[in-house]
């Protein structure tokens, strides 16, 4: 059972591999793989950022979701409290990995900025997101 599983997720990231930036020039490859590894994975991360605090293509993230219905798709890279009321109102993900943008300082997390950016998450799902 594993070992059928192991295959399966060697050749999923032989080709991810060099293609994890999802863009306009790219998306076509990134429907194709998502379309076709759908039924094998739980979620799919978009992550353009790879913990550099680097802004999402917002562009090419809702084109993504607009041609991929009904996949789970976490979303990551430099989300902070500027950007989270658009990207939850506008795209609407399965869920979203924060990290870089709630620290103070490389790797050290500033329990202000995670209460700040809790709060207005907590208020935008308050207000019917």
């Amino acid at each position: 059972m594993f070992e059928n599983l192991t295959e399966k997720l060697n050749s999923t990231f032989k080709h991810l591999k060099g293609h994890g930036k999802l863009s306009e020039k790219n998306i076509d490859y990134v429907v194709n793989l998502i379309s076709k590894l759908r039924h094998s994975i739980f979620a799919f991360l978009i992550d353009n950022s790879e913990g550099h605090g680097n802004k999402l293509d917002i562009g090419a993230v809702k084109d993504l979701f607009g041609r991929v219905k009904g996949i789970k798709i976490i979303l990551a890279g430099g989300i902070d409290v500027s950007n989270i009321e658009k990207i939850l109102r506008t795209i609407k993900p399965f869920g979203i990995d924060v990290s870089s943008s709630l620290e103070s300082s490389k790797g050290v997390k500033d329990p202000k900025k995670i209460v700040e950016f809790m709060n207005k998450v907590n208020s935008i799902k308050n207000s019917g997101v």
